[in-house]
């Protein structure tokens, strides 16, 4: 069957053997794709940024499958599913023993029979010493990806079979990028002159015409004239492919410019507008080759000349965006997402790629009015889920930065920080709202009565949770079914291993980190009730715990005594009623009673 399944770096993908059909003209296309985002101002002066780091690979081919295979096609393509496609890199599919004179570079790789359709995939860093050493006589590039819209097949019989264009886009985790086998760095290719090169002055005048007036408005009259030349190129070897595709990656697509660049069309003599060698950069951020064998490709290149500013570069640096989801209480743990194509690596930790972006963030000076509004691809087991799934530990906060992915330490500006306040899932997409809080904290306010007025191992109470925390081991299989009920069978420290009934109540239990292999946070539940079952100290919970978010093997997790604000449990649990270290103590008023009987405004007034 067509698609076999396969595994490459944990992500599970459906394989495609098929050979691509490369007779009577059929080529293999490969497209390279470099974005970059291009200001143009009024002089057609450039502010260019990367809008990537590395090269996005698209591969088009024609399979031609007839018979059985025809058949196993049709049946393999219902099967797929939404997994993604795995196909080997055409053009550098080739005998182990020629390895070496690939084009690309890849991270991943497949070693496959072309006639048995077995296949292994593996890390380009696995490779043995001695490729000889491999199972399979062909070794390739492989390149993970997707296509928008699933092929369709021209069918011509059931014996001569069905051609079909496949055009695979590489949508894959960073860890299976594909990139160019280096080689040399210029461009030393001029066109072959197949076609004509077409020679352009780019002169973007705008005309202003608001009524029947016979003679326009002119605007943009200040705007640079500059030159645009495209041409065909045949490359005749591997080498030379390599070397240009090495200058195409190096100069980022359109992002960078060089010199000199001469000019395919010159007619006559070498003036200012009309120069035989200018600055320019790449017309597109595509280049796509068109290969007509294994060692020979062409292509259609074209190069724009670059206006010369005199004072500054046009080729600025890369500019993306860093997101960070947490818990108030555990800003240590946070989920970090990047909008850039590789992961960047800042104070907090790893920003991996994802799916992201936020709108315009509203500023104004109405505090409740401000607030950030961000899109992001569903995750399971991320904090956006368990808000979903109503399993959060606390309140979230999202925080923005912008920041040269190449330089994040100097270049990192926070954008926004604020309480998630709401999450709306629309099909496979979180849309997050966030405000800030306009005070860190509540103010505190005082009452007068017998209880004290703060709580225990805050600021004010002065006792440190350290010094007054037992410790104990957490499993999945210490949960009762509903998640509330939890039996520790090791609990230990201030107070012994055996505590007193209600020991714990209106105290805490806090998790290490949440969710094994996820960045969930610490797990915060207030303990209602505590007592003890023999040596096991049982605990009801307010709210549930659920058994995914705990390692299997168990876990550490702090239990914090809970205080009742009464003088007496300061004074006989804590000692803290009237202690000689100045800022702690009872912040109640023991002696103003609990209850005032309440008397009647009209009720006769005693005699004196």
């Amino acid at each position: 069957m067509k698609f076999p399944a396969g595994t490459v770096d944990g992500v599970n993908v459906r394989v495609l053997l098929v050979r691509p059909d490369m007779s009577r003209g059929r080529t293999v296309r490969v497209e390279h794709r470099l974005d970059t985002k291009i200001g143009l101002g009024r002089t057609d002066i450039e502010e260019r940024q990367p809008g990537r780091a590395k090269m996005l690979l698209t591969q088009t081919c024609t399979l031609t499958v007839a018979n059985n295979a025809a058949d196993d096609w049709r049946k393999g393509l219902a099967a797929l599913g939404s997994l993604p496609v795995a196909i080997p890199l055409w053009i550098d599919a080739l005998p182990v023993a020629r390895w070496g004179e690939r084009i690309y570079d890849p991270l991943q790789v497949i070693n496959f029979d072309p006639d048995t359709d077995a296949f292994e995939i593996m890390a380009a860093a696995d490779l043995p010493g001695d490729l000889g050493e491999l199972d399979h006589p062909l070794l390739a590039p492989l390149l993970v990806g997707r296509w928008e819209k699933r092929p369709s097949a021209d069918a011509i019989t059931k014996k001569t079979g069905d051609n079909i264009e496949v055009r695979i886009e590489e949508a894959s985790p960073y860890s299976c990028r594909i990139g160019v086998n280096a080689h040399g760095s210029s461009w030393a290719a001029l066109p072959d002159r197949t076609s004509p090169p077409r020679d352009t002055s780019e002169f973007p005048l705008e005309l202003i015409r608001l009524s029947a007036a016979r003679e326009p408005g002119l605007d943009r009259v200040n705007t640079a004239a500059r030159w645009l030349q495209e041409g065909d190129f045949l490359f005749r070897s591997r080498l030379e492919i390599r070397q240009h595709l090495t200058f195409f990656d190096s100069r980022r697509g359109a992002w960078e410019s060089w010199s000199p660049v001469p000019a395919w069309f010159q007619p006559g003599a070498d003036t200012e507008a009309t120069p035989d060698d200018y600055t320019a950069r790449f017309a597109s951020d595509v280049l796509t080759l068109e290969y007509i064998s294994g060692a020979a490709a062409r292509a259609r290149v074209g190069f724009l000349q670059e206006i010369d500013t005199g004072v500054r570069s046009q080729a600025l640096p890369a500019e993306s965006h860093l997101y960070s989801l947490s818990y108030w209480h555990d800003l240590e743990n946070p989920d970090l997402f990047t909008a850039w194509d590789a992961p960047v690596v800042g104070s907090e930790g790893t920003f991996l790629p994802t799916q992201i972006a936020h709108q315009d963030i509203i500023r104004s000076l109405r505090p409740q009015d401000v607030k950030a509004e961000v899109s992001i691809a569903f995750e399971a087991g991320s904090l956006l889920h368990d808000f979903d799934r109503q399993r959060l530990f606390g309140p979230l906060v999202l925080r923005i930065w912008k920041c040269d992915p190449d330089d994040v330490a100097a270049t990192r500006k926070q954008l926004f920080s604020g309480q998630v306040v709401s999450v709306l899932p629309e099909g496979n997409l979180y849309r997050v709202t966030a405000k800030p809080g306009i005070l860190d904290r509540k103010i505190a306010t005082w009452t007068y009565g017998p209880r004290c007025n703060v709580t225990v191992f805050s600021q004010l109470c002065g006792l440190a949770e350290d010094d007054f925390d037992s410790a104990a081991t957490l499993l999945p299989t210490s949960l009762s079914p509903d998640g509330k009920t939890v039996t520790l069978e090791d609990a230990a420290g201030w107070g012994g291993s055996t505590y007193d009934e209600g020991w714990f109540a209106g105290g805490m239990l806090r998790t290490g980190s949440g969710r094994p292999g996820s960045g969930v946070g610490k797990q915060i539940v207030t303990i209602m009730t505590s007592e003890m079952d023999g040596t096991d100290l049982v605990l009801t919970l307010q709210r549930p715990l659920w058994p995914d978010m705990i390692a299997g093997g168990g876990q550490a997790v702090q239990l914090l005594p809970g205080c009742d604000r009464q003088a007496s449990t300061c004074q006989d649990k804590f000692d803290n009623f009237a202690p000689a270290t100045a800022g702690r103590g009872f912040r109640g008023m023991p002696y103003i009673p609990d209850y005032l009987e309440e008397v009647a405004t009209s009720a006769p007034k005693p005699k004196k």
